[in-house]
């Protein structure tokens, strides 16, 4: 069950595996295949689909990603936002502030700190996925491909207290609370 957070293997068809940069994969048909050692593509988070399901085509949503964590993960889901919360704002004109640099300005909100601070670093651990679910290591989309590449920093520290400084170690922490997700598991079958 645990490869749901990580593994050495994945389902791909040629053309996933193609976009994952994968060679040897061939048809239309869905197989197992085992991932070399630096990909990241392991478990339900190193898919596309799920980086895309939290995004919106422009820019990746971390508030998004986190929640689905939270809520497919760990049947943990947040609490829902007041009404009035709204959302993070895209970068304005003039302004090429990254989705970290537009959350922890919102985090300066005293009634969305506490909240953000609890779901923001779970999202945020997936950055190096774009909008579409492609691995990268600096920030494209919203204009960032005409300026000075920006590194993707996908470091955080979880609600536990333990910090990760890449998507790598966050999935090694993630697989430590291995009883919080056979709880979630079981309850989710049940």
């Amino acid at each position: 069950a645990l490869s749901f957070i990580d593994s050495d293997w994945t389902m791909l068809n040629e053309r996933l595996a193609r976009f994952y940069g994968i060679d040897g994969v061939r048809g239309e048909q869905f197989q197992r295949v085992t991932l070399p050692a630096d990909s990241p593509r392991g478990g339900l988070l190193g898919m596309a689909g799920i980086a895309m399901a939290g995004a919106d085509g422009n820019r990746t949503k971390p508030v998004h990603r986190g929640v689905y964590i939270r809520e497919v993960l760990f049947n943990d889901p947040p609490n829902p936002p007041p009404p009035n919360a709204g959302e993070v704002e895209p970068n304005i004109k003039g302004k090429n502030l990254t989705v970290r640099q537009r959350l922890i300005q919102h985090q300066q909100i005293a009634s969305c700190a506490a909240c953000h601070q609890r779901i923001d670093c779970y999202g945020l651990a997936l950055e190096n996925f774009n909008a579409i679910g492609a691995w990268r290591t600096e920030q494209d989309g919203e204009d960032f491909r005409r300026h000075k590449p920006v590194p993707i920093d996908s470091s955080g520290t979880l609600p536990n207290g333990e910090s990760f400084a890449t998507f790598a170690e966050f999935k090694t922490l993630l697989l430590k609370q291995d009883q919080r997700f056979a709880r979630a598991l079981a309850e989710k079958m049940l």
